[in-house]
């Protein structure tokens, strides 16, 4: 029997990287899946099979402001239970506490106290950048069953050492890139594999944001700019926090900023690049670009940060014919996010909980459906879609976590898995490294290394 790969009510087929975006090369893909997936570099997910009915005991590393968000998802999914919360802020180590629903749940500002207990099955790293590798590989190397934040690792050489214990340990690991269980992306894969807008020409994405307050200067919570009264090192492991990076006296905005500080992070490339660039893969599987293109700068929030709040990127890949565009900038939102595939007959502009289809004019594909759109309201025109996808899906499955937690039980493969984390962490490092060395930068396939 052929290996089917189903998430949710989407089949998701790996394609080759040898043909140009086009329908045909979607339908191939999809007759051909069993020949499309090297099973050998699959972790051997049979393993990771628990009984359906057994709890999982569960960890969470940083209950900051993406590690709480994942442990609302988390509590809301049957057949866990939180063990031991770990954070290096009293601040958040309590609040997360609370939120894991269990009065007995243990509290550590040591990620090898969670480890090392024999409770904890499977873990959520929510860690800041710098400790995404370092946290992975020992979890990993414990047989823990991993659930690491985006992006999987900092460097090249820590993503190879992660995928390398992954898929000699066997875990069921899932990268953080929650747009994966995102319905509307299902929807847009499903639309361009049969043909809606032909041939796929172009793509360009962008995360347009703005904030009264200083951009990422938050605490605890996305639209909170109050640094809380206890943020000192009585209350922060500060050393700890800065133990695998270059020291720095101690000041609130490295710890609750650390997005801001190339010390820690990738800047954009890590941070929103990679969710876009991550979305676009789960729709056309094109994998890694050939070559990346980065330039910005910080022109805006000179309050003493270090990344960029402006970013633009290109990524060709020639063997698909295509390139994609990526913008960012921190200072003005009126043109929003979003992702624009654009086809030969069609274009595809995809949300979190909708995707919009529109018609080319000119193309011939849909002049019926325009002519009844214009019979219906002479006022139509191309700038409006065609059809508008908002599907309907139950929360624990579109639930990124929750997807996860199914595949330690039944050892199916997750959404984000090993192989995607390793296509969304090269392209994050050939952005960032084009941008630190100010050239275009080329993936060598044979020497699996950006030059």
């Amino acid at each position: 029997m052929g290996l089917q790969i189903l998430f949710g009510w989407c089949y998701y087929p790996v394609m080759s990287t040898n043909k140009a975006v086009s329908s045909r090369a979607f339908l191939q893909s999809t007759a051909s899946a069993v020949g499309t997936v090297t099973v050998a570099n699959a972790a051997p997910a049979i393993l990771s099979q628990r009984s359906p009915n057994e709890v999982i005991g569960l960890a969470q590393i940083g209950s900051g402001v993406r590690g709480y968000e994942l442990m609302g998802e988390a509590v809301r999914i049957p057949g866990n239970q939180y063990r031991v919360v770990c954070d290096l802020y009293d601040g958040f180590l309590e609040r997360g506490a609370k939120r894991a629903g269990n009065e007995a749940v243990k509290r550590t500002k040591r990620f090898e106290d969670v480890i090392s207990d024999k409770d904890v099955d499977a873990i959520i790293i929510a860690a800041p950048d710098h400790w995404h590798a370092p946290i992975a590989l020992e979890a990993i190397a414990a047989g823990k069953h991993i659930y690491l934040e985006k992006p999987f690792t900092n460097t090249l050489d820590e993503a190879k050492a992660v995928v390398k214990a992954v898929r000699e340990k066997g875990i069921t690991f899932q990268l953080g890139h929650n747009l994966r269980s995102s319905p509307a992306v299902w929807k847009a894969r499903d639309l361009v594999s049969r043909g809606a807008i032909g041939d796929v020409v172009h793509v360009r994405a962008q995360h347009y944001r703005n904030s009264i307050e200083p951009y990422m200067r938050w605490y605890g919570f996305y639209n909170n700019f109050t640094m809380p009264e206890d943020a000192d090192t009585q209350h922060i492991d500060w050393d700890r926090f800065q133990q695998n990076v270059e020291k720095h006296s101690f000041h609130p905005y490295r710890f609750f900023h650390w997005r801001c500080y190339w010390a820690y992070t990738n800047g954009v490339a890590g941070d929103l690049q990679s969710h876009a660039l991550d979305q676009i893969n789960a729709v056309l599987g094109m994998g890694i670009p050939d070559t990346c293109a980065a330039t910005g700068g910080l022109y805006y929030w000179r309050d003493g940060r270090e990344t960029p709040d402006t970013w633009n990127a290109v990524f060709d890949y020639p063997d698909w014919g295509i390139s994609i565009n990526y913008a960012h900038v921190a200072m003005s939102d009126h043109f929003g996010s979003g992702v624009q595939i654009m086809g030969k007959d069609g274009a595809l502009e995809i949300g979190w909980s909708d995707a919009k289809l529109y018609a080319e004019q000119f193309s011939t594909k849909y002049r019926e459906k325009v002519k009844e759109l214009r019979d219906a309201d002479p006022s139509w025109n191309y700038s409006q879609p065609i059809e508008v996808i908002e599907p309907e899906v139950p929360f624990e499955e579109a639930s990124h976590v929750g997807d996860w937690l199914r595949a330690i039980k039944d050892g199916h493969r997750t959404r984000s898995n090993i192989d995607t984390a390793w296509e969304e962490i090269v392209t994050v490092l050939m952005a960032y490294e084009s941008f630190k060395q100010g050239r275009k930068v080329r993936w060598d396939k044979a020497r699996q290394e950006i030059v």
